[in-house]
């Protein structure tokens, strides 16, 4: 069956090509024979004299282009496909220039046209069938590679032919080149698709062009001025930038036009929060040392040594007095739109939990402060600040678990809460809810 198969294939392809010139030319009639004794580098020479001999002779090039777009199919390695195909691309478009203003030219130029989308669905098919299994080896993505840039020699035009290079290009670890891809996928694309915009920011943002990432999304932002995904990953490049001030202002922007939209406030709050990421680690690293200076405190054998000790203890805490402030600016601020979210949405559990989670992690700041400090006064005072914020928090906890009585998670919380606040039996219940 296989072999009748090859052998249909044979006939027809030696059809395609005898079919493409019925013009009565010495070379011509040359490369005919040649392509039935198969010796199509001959039929190329034959073909090329007729070409020499009349430039204008649109179906020498579109009898070539058939001849160069056979001879790539018999090659087993795409890579050595890839040169025939550009010839054959020049040689298809050289006829259909000669050919415009015929009566023919149409019905030839679908003819030219259909050879390369079959050309064109070998090779784009061949390279997706590489990658389709869970894990393909370094070899059959490189492979896949060729196979897709054949596809998009033959039709430059093919949106998806690009795009899908720029994919494989990205599973074999080449950045430059996905990138590269992309851009040219979005270039060509009259109305370019917000994912393909997602796509080529993260692409920059792994190859660590961070500028590169925030101008792409800068760009999607003029497009999709609305769109919740472009703006979170705007404003996340510009955080990952350290610029705290451009990744508020490209949420603000949203809320301006829709102030009653909780999903915009949600990504606002939780963006503001996010910013607090960087200062807890400071804070958090400072009481750290606070603490392992503690220690040395009491081990220091002289006034000398126990000064310089104090000396660098008041240094920390007046640090993190400036990094709280600075956090809970930024937590109020969130609270303030984390609050708005839960009042236009009441029965949304994720917001009610994300709201409690930020307060819990305030008390967490407030019991690091606690424990980080000489004054037993100041030490009762902010214990009870920090129960006071947890008992705030678990309001919001308690309504999560309410829309949400399965969520394991949420009761893993609720027990830590309960148990920090003293609350026996209800942790008791809790740690049973979570499955412990």
């Amino acid at each position: 069956m296989n072999s009748l198969m090859k052998k249909s294939f044979s006939v027809m392809s030696a059809i395609i090509i005898l079919a493409a010139c019925a013009v009565t030319d010495p070379n011509i009639e040359t490369a005919k024979l040649n392509v039935k004794n198969g010796e199509f580098e001959k039929a190329i020479e034959s073909v090329g004299k007729a070409i020499e001999m009349n430039p204008a002779n649109g179906s020498a090039y579109e009898y070539r282009g058939n001849i160069l777009g056979e001879m790539a199919q018999k090659k087993n390695n795409p890579s050595d496909r890839s040169e025939l195909y550009n010839k054959m691309v020049q040689d298809y478009s050289k006829a259909t220039e000669l050919y415009a203003g015929a009566p023919d030219a149409e019905a030839k130029s679908m003819l030219m046209e259909n050879n390369m989308v079959r050309y064109w669905a070998n090779e784009f098919n061949a390279g997706v069938k590489l990658v389709q299994g869970d894990s393909p080896t370094s070899e059959q993505l490189s492979k896949a590679v060729v196979h897709l840039k054949n596809a998009v020699s033959i039709m430059p035009d093919s949106l998806n032919s690009q795009t899908t290079l720029a994919e494989i290009q990205y599973m074999n670890k080449d950045l430059d080149g996905a990138i590269s891809s992309l851009s040219k996928a979005i270039e060509m694309s009259k109305t370019p698709e917000v994912n393909l915009y997602l796509r080529l920011a993260a692409f920059n943002d792994l190859a660590g062009n961070k500028a590169g990432a925030i101008e792409t999304l800068k760009k999607a932002k003029e497009l999709f001025p609305d769109n919740i995904d472009i703006v979170q990953s705007l404003a996340n490049a510009y955080l990952s930038t350290n610029d705290t001030e451009n990744a508020l202002a490209a949420v603000e922007t949203l809320i301006e036009r829709d102030p009653e939209n909780a999903q915009y406030r949600l990504v606002y709050g939780t963006q503001l929060y996010t910013t607090t990421d960087a200062l807890t680690t400071e804070e958090e690293a400072n009481y750290e040392r606070l603490s392992v200076l503690k220690k040395d405190l009491k081990d220091a054998k002289n006034k000398k040594a126990q000064a310089v000790i104090k000396a660098e203890m008041d240094s920390l805490r007046s640090a993190n007095q400036a990094l709280t402030a600075q956090i809970n600016e930024l937590t109020d601020k969130a609270l303030v739109q984390m609050k708005v979210v839960t009042e236009l949405k009441p029965d949304d559990a994720s917001a009610q939990y994300t709201t409690g989670i930020i307060m819990q992690n305030r008390a967490a700041n407030i019991f690091k402060e606690r424990d980080s400090t000489e004054d037993n006064k100041k030490a009762a005072k902010l214990d009870t600040e920090a129960k006071d914020v947890l008992r705030e928090a678990l309001v919001y906890y308690e309504r999560a678990i309410e829309l949400q009585p399965e969520e394991q998670e949420y009761w893993m919380t609720l027990f830590k809460v309960y148990t920090t606040l003293g609350m026996t039996d209800k942790a008791q219940q809790a740690m049973e809810k979570a499955g412990l």
